[in-house]
């Protein structure tokens, strides 16, 4: 057998298809379109006779909350648990997913040089990753944890992901576009994650029925990120929402009310993200004044800072990030008596250092 040539650099019509598969499934991963739900259950049924099971009866869901309330429901309910079964969605993660991403992954590392490789996985599939991957999944997945806990709940975690895999599926569909060539296997087995990619959310594959999610009917990003300051970032067709600021997440009160965000829940909160957003919602003058803070010292030399100290004597540097515009307040001890020294014990040097290297 003759060995194929590797391909070492991109054509221009080649380095065209790059920013248009990377639009083409960051809009997939963060589509607000309904559900297909035909083309996703069409998807589903080929994908469980590749590990040797029946078609499963379906349920929809219009959250991954939904999702996981519906699942414990039936398998603690005695008269239909076991008619669910057991999860599969470990054998359909090993022998379906994995193994093609592995079958695929080795014929385009066996086509292309590494400098080929790495360009269309910075291009296409991590730039969906950020968005899609880092930013939307790891967020449902974190308000889901903490929604199904609250109710008592067990969490869910045999799904598979739906639209939130465009990013490894971008990578490997774009090389197919570029001219790499896949076994038909690989190719069916490829195309079936991308018709699920194409058509719902994250689905929970059980041995006689599965749970499929419907897209979401919000999805706000900004700057990559998860983000919407008067309304929720992702919303689920349930009404199951999320809130976030710049990609952090936070309660729901600080997004839609927080004129009613109180001095104590500021306190108590110890997450230090959190707490900043919370103050900056309640009003950072509004704060200060509310905690009897008292400013001590004020440094305007290079950007505005200012050493603040409350009732009980805690000291705090008030300080802007010149690259964010945020206003932090950063804990410093009471023996700081003015900005230069509060600056100081956070950084653990002296401040001529800092202007020295500038």
């Amino acid at each position: 057998m003759l060995e194929t040539k590797k391909i070492m650099e991109l054509t221009p019509e080649q380095e065209s298809y790059l920013p248009v598969f990377r639009q083409k499934y960051l809009d997939l991963g963060l589509s607000t379109e309904k559900a297909d739900r035909q083309k996703s259950e069409k998807a589903i049924i080929e994908i469980y006779k590749l590990i040797g099971s029946e078609k499963p009866k379906f349920i929809w869901a219009d959250s991954p909350f939904s999702a996981n309330i519906i699942i414990n429901i039936f398998k603690n309910w005695d008269s239909v648990g076991d008619s669910v079964g057991d999860s599969v969605g470990d054998s359909v993660g090993a022998s379906v997913r994995d193994s093609v991403r592995d079958s695929v992954r080795d014929s385009v590392w066996a086509s292309v040089g590494a400098s080929v490789w790495d360009s269309v996985g910075a291009s296409v599939r991590d730039s969906v990753r950020a968005s899609v991957s880092d930013s939307v999944w790891d967020s449902v997945w974190a308000s889901v944890g903490a929604s199904v806990s609250s109710i008592k709940m067990k969490i869910i975690d045999c799904y598979l992901y739906g639209q939130n895999e465009a990013a490894w599926i971008s990578f490997y569909k774009t090389f197919e576009k570029i001219g790499i060539q896949f076994n038909d296997n690989d190719i069916f087995r490829l195309n079936l994650f991308n018709d699920l990619c194409e058509s719902c959310n994250w689905w929970y594959p059980f041995e006689n029925i599965c749970v499929v999610v419907e897209k979401p009917e919000t999805c706000k990003l900004e700057d990559g990120v998860i983000h919407s300051e008067n309304s929720p970032c992702i919303k689920f067709r349930d009404g199951w929402a999320i809130y976030a600021i710049n990609g952090h997440l936070v309660p729901e009160k600080v997004i839609m009310t927080p004129e009613l965000i109180t001095l104590e829940e500021i306190e108590n909160e110890s997450n230090a993200e959190t707490k900043r957003i919370m103050i900056g919602r309640y009003g950072t003058g509004r704060y200060l004044a509310d905690i009897g803070a008292k400013v001590i010292d004020i440094d305007s030399n290079n950007t505005f800072r200012s050493l603040i100290e409350d009732k009980n004597g805690n000291k705090f540097l008030e300080g802007t990030d010149g690259s964010t515009e945020r206003v932090y307040f950063m804990p410093v001890p009471k023996y700081a008596m003015n900005c230069k020294e509060a600056h100081e014990s956070i950084c653990g040097v002296p401040e001529e250092m800092f202007l020295m290297q500038s």
